[in-house]
């Protein structure tokens, strides 16, 4: 089973592979996969929030965010960081569209607000495990793919 989101600007389906959530301290504290892939995940939130860190105190540019994409020959990257510190991090296919991938991200970051931030019984800092988090990550991922699969006028 792989999730296919397609990219409108090449008119091609695109894999995603993962979504992880880190933690402001490096913690991986949701990952779902959409392809099966060799069990890396946590190694690389810890690699990637280090490099994160570097880069952000590194940078020449004043106040940076620190890394935003990461392009490799057998995957892509897409980060987006939260002002709490919280990164969100789609892992897809070394072509898929960036606008795509920084849109879905944001979109994720709003049901994480609603539907773990909001929960009571949620402890900040302490891996997600939310039912309706789930289902609307997936309806995120599934609408968008739906949306962008349809015919272009």
């Amino acid at each position: 089973y792989q999730r296919r989101v397609r990219d409108t600007t090449q008119n091609k389906s695109m894999v995603l592979y993962s979504i992880n959530i880190i933690n402001k301290d490096g913690g991986l504290v949701y990952h779902r996969e959409f392809v099966k892939s060799q069990r890396v995940d946590l190694r690389l939130a810890s690699s990637f929030h280090v490099m994160h860190a570097m880069a952000c105190q590194i940078s020449p540019v004043a106040k940076s965010s620190g890394i935003e994409e990461f392009v490799a020959e057998a995957f892509k990257l897409q980060c987006m960081q939260t002002r709490t510190g919280v990164k969100f991090y789609f892992i897809a296919d070394p072509l898929h569209s960036s606008t795509v991938l920084k849109s879905l991200l944001a979109r994720v970051y709003e049901v994480y607000c609603d539907y773990v931030l909001k929960n009571p019984f949620y402890s900040l800092e302490q891996p997600v495990r939310c039912e309706k988090f789930d289902y609307f990550v997936e309806q995120v991922v599934s609408s968008s793919s739906a949306a962008s699969s349809k015919p272009s006028k």
